[in-house]
């Protein structure tokens, strides 16, 4: 090529990129232009810019280009420390737009795909770890689905298409928007369920319809889709999570079936979630006759309340899978005092486990015809029945919870969990005393105060019941200032050291009068456990404290 012709190609090529340039700044300036005009006040520009900007691919993606204005507070080396403002107006009023513009008849169809587009979200602002940001994000989006609820049945389809979505946030909006629609969206709906790359988002939906969709889907427990085994274990999920009785005999039925995967499990637990008496009998059936199966039923045992199911929940205490017995023992507490007669029996059993796990069954119950069986299991010669006893005494209330205290810090003495539970039980009585019973509050501490008050006694014991007495607090602090006083310096100087480790130091301190009149006590033990509980309290210096 001659240098004339090359020059004349250059030329040529650099005024065509001018041109596509200059045509792709005006457009975009455009672009730019019609976004702001979707939030001017004129109704007529508004609707302008909406057709200006579609196809609804085109206006979606222009749209969604357009960046959220966030206002940061950072550091000097551009991290972020706050969020300070996030602002999506821009956004907001194309959806405003674009939902006012699909009142029009011949605008409505790309109006309601354009709705359903704005639906996704950006992903550095679905992502982002500022609230403020989040929530202007779902913002318009919230706005959308709205919108296309509003719209009605006219969107059904495009939103039942929607379901498939790459975007969650499209899927997720979709949902939402079908469930505002409410009953006309059930027929499309079914079929969306039977889809299996539908059916999560589908299955969404018809649980927001509720009452409407159970007899629809009650004839899909019988349908077997090849290579699909699942469909049926997603109808009775999706059953359960309605909760509607009219489901139960359909459910019951195919309880029975063994072919499909994890069917059986999930007919139970949706049974559980109906809690329909009529399944107490098929289900404790299956108790026996299914191993795997024995937590699920004892769940459904516990939220069915049938009494008719307590001979076997008492039976299932002394289970030898560690987790079966906890659950019987919360669903015989779930079932109530129709448990008692049951449980007053097996706290005699000779089995330990049976027996330790009835009387924490008993404890949970509570009741008038528990409190003597609890007394009595405090003292058995097994520790597991003891500790169950120690718990279920924290419960009680009133003059029974005056009665139980001196058994409790009897246990102090067995150290480790037993020791443990009697002193959360103790605080327990103290923390749970009805104010119209605040009287006898006193009558709890007296044998915790005596407990310290044994120069002789058992030291785990004193340990325990000090350690109570300094959780226990404000309401402890008369009772310890008067053994502050005490003519015996071992009680003196163990209300000191109480005093001191009580975590309320306000409470504490209207003991400090009397302790530092201590300071000058005859025995050395008191002075330095009267310096150490001011020392902690933050009213005398360490080292003074040391000195004493």
């Amino acid at each position: 090529m001659n240098p004339r012709n090359a020059r004349i190609v250059l030329l040529t090529v650099a005024a065509i990129a001018v041109l596509l340039i200059g045509r792709a700044w005006l457009r975009a300036r455009n672009n730019y232009r019609m976004l702001m005009d979707m939030q001017s006040k004129d109704p007529a520009v508004r609707l302008a810019a909406v057709k200006g900007l579609m196809p609804p691919e085109r206006l979606v993606d222009i749209v969604l280009a357009y960046p959220m204005r966030i206002v940061e507070k950072k550091t000097e080396t551009g991290r972020r420390l706050e969020v300070l403002e996030a602002d999506n107006s821009v956004r907001i009023a194309a959806v405003d737009a674009v939902a006012e513009a699909a009142k029009d008849p011949a605008l409505q169809k790309d109006c309601i795909k354009a709705l359903i587009g704005l639906l996704k979200s950006v992903d550095r602002e679905a992502t982002d770890p500022s609230q403020k940001v989040k929530d202007a994000e779902k913002a318009p989006r919230e706005k959308a689905w709205k919108y296309l609820g509003a719209i009605g049945e006219p969107a059904i389809p495009y939103l039942l298409e929607a379901l498939r979505d790459p975007s969650g946030s499209v899927r997720d909006g979709a949902v939402e928007a079908l469930g505002i629609i409410g009953t006309p969206t059930l027929p499309g709906l079914l079929v969306a369920f039977r889809d299996r790359d539908r059916r999560d988002k589908a299955q969404a939906a018809l649980d927001k319809l509720k009452r409407p969709a159970v007899e629809p889907l009650i004839p899909l427990l019988k349908t077997r889709i090849p290579k699909d085994e699942g469909f049926p274990v997603n109808v009775a999920s999706l059953l359960g999570s309605i909760d509607d009785s009219r489901a139960v005999p359909e459910l019951l039925e195919q309880m029975n079936d063994v072919k499909v995967p994890g069917l059986r499990r999930q007919v139970v637990r949706s049974l559980t979630a109906i809690a329909d008496k009529r399944a107490t009998i098929p289900v404790l059936k299956l108790s026996y006759e299914d191993p795997q199966m024995v937590l699920e039923c004892i769940t459904a045992f516990g939220e069915f309340k049938d009494p008719r199911a307590v001979p076997r929940l008492v039976e299932l205490l002394s289970h030898l899978d560690a987790e079966v017995p906890p659950a019987a023992v919360g669903a015989l507490h779930k079932i109530g005092a129709a448990s008692i007669p049951a449980l007053l029996v097996a706290a005699k059993d000779r089995d330990v486990q049976r027996r330790a796990n009835a009387i924490l069954a008993l404890g949970a119950i509570g009741g008038p015809q528990t409190v003597p069986v609890l007394m009595s299991a405090v003292s058995d010669p097994n520790p597991e029945v003891r500790y169950a006893a120690v718990v279920g005494l924290g419960k009680l209330k009133g003059n029974d919870a005056v009665r139980a205290t001196p058994l409790l810090v009897a246990r102090f003495r067995d150290e480790g969990k037993i020791a443990s539970a009697a002193a959360d039980s103790v605080l327990s009585l103290v923390e749970n005393m009805p104010d119209e019973q605040a009287g006898l509050i006193a009558a709890i501490l007296k044998p915790l105060v005596d407990a310290i008050g044994s120069p002789n006694g058992d030291l785990t014991s004193v340990y325990y019941a000090s350690r109570v007495l300094a959780r226990i607090g404000e309401k402890a602090v008369p009772v310890l200032r008067s053994e502050l006083r005490s003519p015996s310096p071992w009680r003196r100087k163990w209300a000191a050291l109480t005093l001191g480790d009580m975590a309320d130091k306000l409470a504490a301190q209207k003991a400090a009068s009397d302790l530092r009149g201590l300071l000058a006590d005859k025995d050395a033990d008191v002075r330095w456990a009267a310096g150490k509980a001011l020392q902690k309290m933050g009213l005398v210096p360490q080292q003074v404290a040391a000195a004493r």
